[in-house]
C-alpha cells in the first residue's frame, strides 16, 4: 500500500517553489502590471513549469492574495518583535505605516486585489488579526498611556488610519509636491491630533 502523506522533503520542495513563484510573480506584477503577466512569464522567471503554478495556484489573483498575506504576516511579525522590544504604541503606528505604506505604494495592484478579496473573506489567516484590529490595539495602547487623547473611540481611530493604506493602494498622495511617505505619516499624525480633540 502507498503511503498517503507527504514527505518532509517533498513538502520542503513544494514550499521552495511557492515561495519561487510568489517572488517571480511579485517581480513581473511589479515591472509590468498583472494583466500584463503572463503564467508562462511566471513560470519562466520562477523556474517552475506552468503546471507547478496550478498546482498550487489558482489564478494571477489567487497568487497575489497570497503574497498579500506572507507581506501581512512579515508586517505582523515585525509588529510583535518592535511591541516585545518596548516601542510605545505612537513609534509603533509609525512604524507600521512605514512599512505598510511603502509595501502598498510600491505593489498598488497587489494591494488592491488582496484589499478586495480581503472583503470577501478570502486570503485572510484566520488565526492572526487583521490589520484594522492591530491598529485598534495601538490607538487602545497610545490612548491608555495618554499618547493620543480618548475622545474618539479605538475602533474609529483605527477606521480611519486603515483608510489611508486604502487610499494609498487606490490613488497614493493625492500631493504631488509630497513624497508617499511624507504624505501617509502626515496623515497618520492628523488623524492621531484629531482624536486628541
Amino acid at each position: 500500500m502507498k503511503n498517503s502523506t507527504t514527505s518532509p522533503r517533498s513538502n520542503a520542495r513544494s514550499q521552495k517553489s511557492v515561495r519561487a513563484i510568489m517572488d517571480a510573480a511579485l517581480a513581473c506584477f511589479a515591472e509590468q502590471g498583472m494583466v500584463e503577466t503572463s503564467m508562462e512569464e511566471i513560470a519562466e522567471r520562477a523556474g517552475v513549469a506552468r503546471a507547478t503554478i496550478y498546482y498550487n495556484f489558482l489564478s494571477k489573483d489567487d497568487i497575489a492574495v497570497r503574497i498579500a498575506e506572507r507581506f501581512r504576516a512579515e508586517g505582523y511579525e515585525a509588529y510583535l518583535r518592535e511591541r516585545e522590544a518596548g516601542a510605545d504604541p505612537l513609534t509603533l503606528i509609525r512604524s507600521f505605516f512605514r512599512f505598510a505604506g511603502g509595501w502598498v505604494t510600491a505593489h498598488r495592484e497587489v494591494a488592491l486585489v488582496a484589499t478586495l478579496a480581503s472583503v470577501r473573506g478570502i486570503g485572510r489567516d484566520p488565526d492572526r488579526p487583521g490589520t484594522n484590529s492591530v491598529l485598534r490595539r495601538m490607538v487602545e495602547e497610545a490612548q491608555a498611556r495618554g499618547l493620543v487623547g480618548g475622545s474618539a473611540s479605538p475602533a474609529t481611530v483605527a477606521g480611519a488610519l486603515n483608510g489611508l493604506l486604502l487610499q494609498c493602494a487606490l490613488i497614493g498622495s493625492p500631493d504631488p509636491a509630497l513624497g508617499q511617505e511624507e504624505w501617509l505619516l502626515g496623515m497618520v499624525d492628523l488623524v492621531l491630533n484629531g482624536a486628541q480633540g
